[in-house]
């Protein structure tokens, strides 16, 4: 998968699981932090996702908000996770 896809996968994740359909402002700059989209509890469920549509295992360390700002900041990790993960110099 390209940023793209995995932009357009987390973002339809976050309309139908998160928001229950009402994502009419959603897109790839929208502060999921700030608005509250994100909490605790669901950033534990997107990192369930991460881990089981993309292949990328978070470690403790992971969770930092500027990973998990925007939609965009999160498609920009797991690519550079991936990128990690097939050259053998990720965690």
């Amino acid at each position: 998968m390209d940023e793209r896809e995995v932009l357009a996968a987390l973002h339809e994740y976050v309309a139908v699981e998160i928001l229950e359909g009402d994502a009419a402002e959603l897109d790839a700059e929208t502060p999921l932090l700030e608005w509250g989209v994100l909490n605790s509890m669901e950033l534990g469920r997107m990192a369930a996702l991460l881990r089981v549509k993309f292949g990328v295992a978070l470690e403790p360390g992971d969770l930092k908000a500027d990973h998990f700002r925007t939609l965009g900041h999160v498609a920009k990790f797991v690519i550079l996770r991936q990128g990690e993960q097939r050259d053998g110099t990720g965690n």
